[in-house]
């Protein structure tokens, strides 16, 4: 918007370009080298060209006024410190897993440093999004599952005090989207075991993000109110999809989201807070679903009914008509689900068992 404010949107194009072809460059100079150099010269060859891109754009930022060409620097000197760790760590074999991840998780840090310092936005998102990303590409979670989910969570938390001291809700909306990639990414690898409590834990730093943004907000800010919502329905759905790996503590997992939702409960109340009714609203959910994962396994549809009635409610309370269609949706999908989980005991009566009557109530 910048640019095509001052009829300058061919600039950014070339600007793109450039970034695009330099990162290219840089690789394709790495693999020319690799194999003439050794190793402490290829490590230190590739650490200073990332080094001195990114001090230029700093000294830009800095000294004069070209805020969006400083940006676009720093960020192409992001890109490189990210790719210098890649072909270093993944692609030659230089550096040991461990210290691999370390490496992206202070490339990640660096970010949130300068995109606070500088007032870069841009930079500022670099940090979530590599560290979701690139520790992926490197293969870090097929052998560090855990560090790279706690690594993960770090930078989140970084990310969303960054959202928080700036009211940058689109920086946390972004974090969520990455965090949530990364942890679908995990689930979906059945050769990865991953704790339920690192997964409910995005959840418990999620939650508090939003807590203190509610509590500070007025009522005409309905993002929050959005991002809570998907926040639950994504952690319930992980938790859904990820089957028989979080059997043994998933009710322990609900059963604190619970109580910290009944925390932040008592908070708002104390205070006369418009939001208390949402919370007291989402701590009987995470309490429900608690009794249903400690009864069975069978009744994780039901998780769908009631995260529909929860964007139903907030949909309509807030006058949300896009929240309210996909309550609609989600809601209908339940009583589906719940009707077909009734049809196999036709002609019996499904009354007759103790299933029958908890899928019949939700339907």
């Amino acid at each position: 918007r910048s640019y095509k404010a001052r009829g300058a949107l061919g600039t950014l194009a070339l600007t793109i370009v450039g970034v695009g072809l330099t990162l290219s460059g840089f690789g394709y100079l790495m693999q020319l080298l690799i194999g003439q150099l050794g190793v402490g010269a290829k490590a230190l060859f590739m650490c200073t060209g990332a080094v001195l891109v990114s001090g230029l754009g700093i000294g830009l930022k800095v000294r004069t006024t070209l805020d969006e060409f400083s940006t676009a620097i720093i960020t192409l000197g992001m890109l490189l410190a990210y790719s210098t760790v890649y072909f270093s760590g993944s692609v030659h074999g230089l550096l040991p897993d461990s210290i691999l991840l370390f490496l992206y998780l202070l490339i990640a840090l660096s970010c949130h440093g300068l995109g606070h310092w500088l007032d870069t936005k841009v930079v500022a998102r670099l940090g979530i999004i590599g560290i979701a990303t690139m520790p992926v590409l490197s293969n870090s979670l097929m052998t560090e599952p855990t560090s790279y989910l706690l690594s993960l969570a770090f930078v989140c938390v970084s990310s969303l005090v960054l959202a928080y001291k700036r009211k940058d809700a689109s920086l946390a909306n972004l974090t969520l989207v990455f965090c949530l990639v990364a942890l679908e990414w995990a689930v979906a690898v059945e050769s990865v075991r991953v704790a339920a409590w690192l997964v409910n834990l995005f959840y418990l730093v999620f939650f508090i993000y939003l807590g203190l943004t509610l509590f500070r907000n007025t009522e005409s800010d309905k993002s929050p109110l959005i991002l809570l919502a998907a926040l639950v329905g994504a952690t319930v759905m992980l938790f859904f999809q990820a089957g028989s790996i979080f059997t043994q503590s998933v009710s322990a997992a609900f059963t604190l989201n619970a109580v910290l939702g009944l925390v932040a409960c008592f908070a708002f109340y104390r205070f006369r807070h418009t939001h208390t009714h949402l919370l007291v609203l989402v701590t009987l959910l995470w309490a429900i679903l608690a009794v249903v994962s400690a009864i069975s396994q069978a009744y994780w549809g039901i998780a769908w009914a009631i995260e529909g009635l929860l964007l139903l409610f907030v949909g309509r309370k807030y006058n949300l008509h896009a929240v309210v269609s996909q309550g609609q949706a989600l809601t209908a999908l339940a009583l589906l689900y719940c009707l077909s989980g009734l049809a196999p005991y036709f002609p019996l009566p499904a009354l007759a068992t103790a299933d029958g009557w908890l899928l019949a109530l939700v339907a």
